[in-house]
């Protein structure tokens, strides 16, 4: 079992100007290494669930702790965020004016390497996820699922400690798909953290805990029982 390296004390949320609290009384460990899927059906709080873990919401109740500490402040989630912690989510999200290229090198930029080590990463990833006659592209002519391989090249070469990944095989064909899941297995073998949410089977197969959200109420599926969920 690895360091913790986030965990939710009973964190309930809910949204203004609705009744909606799809998270209540969540308690939740989760640990260097750990490789987790949130399950359930359509607008149960997946998403929810994902952006409190990654900071990126306030709980409405409860605390969120990152490597020990209690997290309260916008100013702290942001440096969270910012050394921590990389997204995939389900919209397309990178910068419309920068070509494939120059997305990676700018997602890239606070990491402590040398410009040639990251060009060297940058190659691999383009070459993993065959976007390597696309590099001078802007997002706004790519396909959809070269939209999703960009955003995935780019969580990739951020190499934070935390991956959050919202439906990451979305707008993939079985080949790419494949591709994506040995890169998020090479992570994790690195001891990186990847939490994300799935309605597809073939990647609840690959994770080492599976979560399901009903209710409001978090639920072990299968895989490693160590994370606190009560």
């Amino acid at each position: 079992m690895g360091e913790v390296i986030c965990e939710l004390k009973k964190v309930s949320k809910k949204f203004e100007k609705s009744d909606c609290c799809p998270i209540k009384k969540l308690d939740m460990k989760i640990n260097a290494g750990d490789y987790i899927s949130i399950e359930g059906v359509s607008g149960i709080g997946k998403s929810t669930l994902l952006y409190l873990i990654g900071g990126l919401i306030s709980p409405t109740e409860g605390d969120i702790f990152y490597f020990g500490k209690n997290v309260k402040s916008e100013k702290d989630f942001l440096s969270i965020r910012k050394k921590s912690i990389s997204y995939i989510f389900q919209d397309y999200r990178y910068i419309e004016f920068f070509t494939i290229e120059e997305n990676l090198m700018f997602a890239a930029r606070n990491r402590k390497l040398c410009k040639e080590k990251i060009k060297e990463e940058m190659e691999y990833y383009l070459e993993i996820l065959h976007l390597q006659d696309k590099r001078r592209v802007y997002p706004y002519n790519l396909s959809g699922g070269q939209k999703r391989r960009l955003m995935i090249a780019i969580a990739m070469i951020r190499d934070t400690q935390i991956l959050i990944a919202d439906e990451p095989t979305n707008d993939l064909d079985l080949f790419m798909e494949e591709k994506v899941l040995n890169l998020f297995d090479d992570k994790v073998k690195e001891g990186k953290t990847i939490i994300l949410s799935t309605h597809n089977p073939r990647v609840s197969q690959r994770v080492n805990l599976r979560y399901q959200i009903e209710a409001s109420r978090l639920s072990i599926l299968g895989g490693d029982i160590h994370l606190g969920i009560k």
